[in-house]
């Protein structure tokens, strides 16, 4: 039976949306802990009158989610992760997802992936993800070593959000080009009962 794997996503159009240097996250949130030296980089707010959901949307490499999420999540996922605290909005406690569980499973062979011209070794992107089947793990989420801005998560993840109606998330296809989509406008999510 095929192992389905997605992309974690969030929407930035009709919720608060955080923002941050895109610089820090060259050397964070790359699969390595950070608790012991953890501070919250400098965070900016935008739209702080739109809806606040369970994910907020910052960085694809390190999901942010509420207390609520947390605590839903952490049974699962607690061995793979570190939950960071980030930031207190509306009197609501938001944490910073630090996905440590890196898996080499990307089939680079069939996957869709851009290097740079100077140094064929350097990838600059990968618009399609295509997984070795034997090498994708049981484990709810994990990262690749050769795009560690990115979370990917398994069918026990998706149903555990379907469940508790954790709002703000979205699932895409990693083997789909999503570009054109995003483009758009249109929901890069493909799992039916995820709530919007």
């Amino acid at each position: 039976m095929m192992k389905h794997v997605w992309k974690y996503v969030t929407s930035c159009e009709k919720d608060l949306v955080l923002r941050t240097e895109l610089s820090y996250f060259d050397n964070h949130f790359v699969g390595l802990s950070m608790r012991e030296q953890w501070n919250p980089p400098p965070l900016r707010i935008v739209g702080k009158s739109k809806r606040i959901r369970d994910f907020v949307s910052w960085m694809r490499a390190a999901p942010v989610v509420s207390q609520r999420a947390q605590d839903v999540l952490f049974p699962l996922i607690g061995p793979y992760v570190e939950f960071l605290p980030l930031i207190e909005i509306r009197r609501k406690s938001f944490f910073a997802i630090n996905v440590l569980n890196i898996v080499d499973c990307l089939d680079k062979e069939r996957s869709v992936i851009h290097y740079a011209t100077d140094d064929p070794q350097h990838i600059l992107s990968i618009p399609v993800y295509v997984f070795r089947e034997s090498a994708i793990p049981k484990s709810p989420l994990f990262k690749i070593p050769e795009d560690t801005g990115s979370v990917f998560v398994t069918q026990p993840f998706v149903d555990t959000v379907i469940k508790h109606a954790l709002w703000g998330i979205g699932f895409a296809d990693p083997t789909a080009n999503q570009w054109g989509k995003f483009a758009r406008g249109e929901s890069l999510n493909v799992v039916p009962g995820v709530p919007d």
